[in-house]
């Protein structure tokens, strides 16, 4: 549907006004650039619909030509005609035209097994019930046994068809070029272009594929004479520009997920906290002269013995801006690495650190995980303590200043463990304690592989962050309780086994190893019923739940890895893996552990267990 500009209003072309044309309230200092804006899309307005129809009408009338064949083409087929056709007279005197046949001999050879297409993921993708209340398409849609109609029809009262979208491209192609005219003939930015209201959103209001121009990027640029395309695309990025290290820095956390410790992240999608804040240093200049450490190189810091050499440092102004902004988010980083930051000498580096924080100047500014510690937090009786993390939902990490108390902290409200991404940190009393297991002094045997290690007792795994003496950040194995967070899983070959495809060993494992990490679709149990339908038609079913009670399923039908190919031994002598749910970064993961030696060559068995067969019969 398009719209027509009259006066100050903009109408549908059958005269009924639209509702509400502007999306934003417009700033007070707003009203001129409103003015501009509505002066430029009327006149985008006009140039184009002077344009497209006129453009269309020369298409149509270049399709109503006749189509015309060239010679070689003719001849083309002719001769593929002449080889595949072989004129045979009859008794009669009729020729009888027969197509060549062609006998293969082949052995013969069992049908592949029943298979369906499946995304490879490494990590878990969390599921909206937005999402999953809108039908993308229309499954099985040519297959009649399927209940297409029905199926539909479950979602029209709820979120909805994706392809019934009302979408007109003529507005969006109108829309786009007048913000390009202003973003490039009047440089008006593209925050300012959405904050005067008159067009659809330029970027999205949350973190999600929507705006104008993600719709841009899903379709070809429609050029006509009035685009200017030529001076320039409008920008898609949200990164801030190369010299500015602090809002690149700012503009990265709102992807950074702080539980994952990774951009992007599918299970626990953004924004995220787009602030972050170092504190005030607590290591004196003199302190970092007197620490134990070698030298980095011939310039560095420690090697520095005459006081004088300071005078002699001069750094211009986007250095000074560079080691001000790195201080800003780690601000007792030491001279060596600000030097591979800074790109500058460590002494220099070191001179500049003390230009910025004077040895005098240094307050006793405790941070709030190291006052939690020393005034000693109110004893809880923990929800998640042990082993009882399983039957709840993670917490999100608590974010405040201060104590963690009743007031400010949501982790002591909902009387759960502080977590390592909790911003009162690894210090705080209230986070879940480490082990203390150590590996062999000398023959360096792995730990952390019985109920002796508290952390594996509790289906925790060992964090680097507070797991010291088992080596827990090290990635020489001695902790087998970080493999997960290693990714330290075995190579699995799918191919034909006993019940379908299977999974089979690529390599010996052993008792104990971690097979891998059973991945998925993470959803809840009234996300997993809307695809009760496709189930019961293919017969397939890859539910994991892992809490027990239905509200986090991993659903590896559409996106997984080679775990999912691992089928149920119908016998419980059968088995030779277990399925063991893990918290691992605050985040419930299901891993699969070799629970017998497992010969290379050899399938893999899991039991599913009696309420997987009652469930989905």
């Amino acid at each position: 549907m398009a719209l027509e500009y009259s006066g100050n209003h903009y109408h549908f072309l059958d005269r009924t006004e639209e509702e509400n044309v502007s999306h934003n309230p417009l700033p007070q200092d707003g009203a001129n650039s409103k003015k501009l804006g509505l002066l430029t899309y009327k006149e985008v307005w006009q140039e184009f619909y002077r344009w497209e129809p006129q453009n269309c009408r020369q298409i149509i009338d270049a399709l109503a030509g006749s189509c015309v064949v060239s010679t070689e083409t003719r001849e083309m087929f002719e001769e593929l005609l002449t080889r595949t056709i072989a004129h045979v007279p009859d008794g009669a005197g009729r020729v009888i035209s027969h197509s060549s046949q062609f006998e293969i001999t082949t052995d013969v050879f069992e049908p592949h097994p029943k298979y369906e297409a499946c995304a490879p993921i490494n990590h878990s993708i969390a599921r909206s019930q937005q999402l999953e209340d809108t039908l993308q398409f229309v499954p099985y849609a040519d297959d009649s046994r399927f209940p297409a109609a029905h199926y539909v029809a479950e979602f029209e009262g709820e979120g909805g068809l994706a392809w019934e979208e009302d979408f007109d491209p003529d507005l969006e192609e109108i829309q786009l070029e007048t913000a390009r005219r202003l973003y490039h003939n009047h440089d008006i930015s593209l925050g300012d272009i959405d904050r005067i209201g008159i067009l659809e959103h330029l970027r999205p209001y949350n973190f999600n594929n929507t705006g104008l121009l993600w719709g841009k990027s899903q379709r070809d640029a429609l050029k006509w004479p009035g685009a200017l395309i030529d001076q320039g695309e409008l920008p898609t990025s949200y990164v801030p520009m190369a010299d500015d290290l602090h809002g690149r820095h700012t503009s990265a956390l709102k992807s950074f997920c702080p539980i994952c410790m990774q951009s992007q992240c599918a299970l626990h999608p953004g924004p995220h906290a787009s602030t972050y804040g170092g504190g005030l240093p607590k290591v004196t200049g003199e302190s970092m002269r007197l620490s134990e450490g070698l030298p980095c190189g011939d310039e560095c810091f420690r090697l520095v013995t005459n006081d004088t050499f300071a005078d002699t440092v001069h750094w211009d102004d986007t250095g000074m801006e560079t080691l001000s902004t790195i201080l800003k988010i780690a601000p007792d980083v030491f001279p060596c690495q600000l030097a591979v930051l800074c790109l500058k000498p460590c002494r220099e580096a070191f001179v500049q650190r003390c230009n910025l924080f004077p040895d005098h100047v240094f307050l006793d500014d405790e941070d709030e995980g190291a006052a939690n510690s020393r005034r000693g937090v109110a004893q809880q009786t923990f929800h998640d303590s042990g082993g009882k993390h399983i039957t709840r939902k993670p917490a999100a990490p608590c974010d405040h200043k201060g104590l963690c108390d009743y007031h400010n902290c949501s982790c002591y409200r909902e009387r759960v463990h502080c977590q390592q991404r909790c911003r009162c940190g690894p210090k705080c009393e209230r986070q879940r304690p480490g082990c203390s297991c150590r590996p062999a002094k000398h023959t360096k045997k792995s730990c952390c592989s019985t109920k002796a290690c508290p952390c594996y007792e509790a289906s925790v795994e060992c964090h680097p962050d507070v797991c010291f003496s088992c080596d827990a950040r090290s990635m020489k194995g001695y902790c087998r309780n970080n493999r997960i967070q290693r990714g330290d899983s075995k190579a699995l070959e799918i191919k034909a086994g006993r019940y379908g495809l299977g999974a089979f060993a690529v390599e010996k494992i052993r008792p104990g190893d971690l097979v891998g990490d059973y991945v998925g679709f993470l959803m809840t149990q009234d996300m997993v019923h809307q695809h009760d339908p496709e189930r019961h038609h293919n017969g397939l079913n890859y539910l994991f739940d892992v809490r027990g009670d239905n509200e986090e399923v991993l659903d590896a039908a559409y996106a997984g890895n080679a775990t999912r190919y691992l089928n149920d031994a119908k016998d419980e002598d059968g088995t030779n893996c277990d399925a063991r749910p893990m918290l691992v970064n605050n985040h419930h993961h299901m891993a699969l552990y070799a629970t017998e030696r497992i010969a290379r060559g050899q399938e893999l068995f899991l039991n599913y267990g009696e309420k997987y067969w009652l469930s989905h019969t």
